[in-house]
């Protein structure tokens, strides 16, 4: 079984060092956010599949019921 944030979270903590690679390393930035991204289509189409709610109705219906640093 994978973790999720396991795996965005160092490739999006990449992006915001990088500003998406406009400063730093390039084009380790660059290529962060590409992976970022093609994870984040990825999920949300098995997500899809497997008959999960959405990631906005979930935020959506935890932030009723906690409060959320968001």
């Amino acid at each position: 079984m994978r973790i999720r944030g396991r795996q965005l979270v160092p490739l999006e903590l990449a992006v915001m060092a990088t500003r998406q690679g406009r400063i730093g390393d390039k084009d380790a930035g660059v290529r962060a956010a590409r992976s970022a991204n093609r994870l984040k289509r990825q999920w949300i189409v098995e997500d899809r599949d497997a008959g999960r709610m959405p990631m906005d109705q979930y935020i959506r219906r935890l932030l009723k019921h906690h409060d959320l640093p968001i």
